[in-house]
C-alpha cells in the first residue's frame, strides 16, 4: 500500500514540475513574440516626442475664421499668418517623423500585435497594439 502511494506522489511531483517548466518557458517565448524591448524603446521615445510637438498645435488649428457676411457654406479659412504658423508646426512634425521613424522603428504589424501595461503617474492601465 505505501509503494503505490509513493509511486502515484512521485510521478505527480515530476508531472507538475514538468509542466510548470514547460509553462514557464512557453510565458517567457509568448512574452518574448509579443514585443522586444528595444522596439518598446523606440516607440515611446516616438510618442514622448510627438505628442508635445501635436498638442502645440491645437491652438493654431482652432483658429479658423470666416469672412464677414460670407454665405454659410463657404469652407473655413486661415488667415495668413496663421497659415504661417501651420507650416512651421508642419515642419517640426516633420523633424520628429524623419528622426524617430527610421529603419529601426518597428513595422505597424508588429506594433498592433503588442499588449503593454502603461504606467503613468498612479494610473496603470492595458494598451493593445492597434490603440
Amino acid at each position: 500500500m505505501k509503494k503505490p502511494v509513493l509511486f502515484f506522489m512521485a510521478v505527480l511531483l515530476c508531472g507538475l514540475l514538468t509542466a510548470c517548466g514547460v509553462g514557464c518557458a512557453e510565458e517567457e517565448e509568448d512574452e518574448t513574440a509579443r514585443f522586444k524591448e528595444e522596439d518598446l524603446y523606440t516607440v515611446n521615445a516616438y510618442v514622448e516626442e510627438m505628442t508635445p510637438a501635436l498638442l502645440e498645435v491645437v491652438p493654431d488649428l482652432k483658429g479658423w475664421k470666416r469672412e464677414p457676411h460670407e454665405e454659410d457654406d463657404k469652407p473655413f479659412e486661415y488667415d495668413e499668418e496663421r497659415k504661417k504658423w501651420l507650416e512651421e508646426h508642419r515642419e517640426s512634425i516633420e523633424e520628429v517623423k524623419k528622426e524617430h521613424l527610421d529603419e529601426d522603428f518597428p513595422g505597424m504589424e508588429t506594433i498592433e500585435s503588442w499588449e503593454v501595461v502603461v504606467v503613468r503617474g498612479d494610473k496603470e492601465w492595458l494598451m493593445e497594439g492597434d490603440e
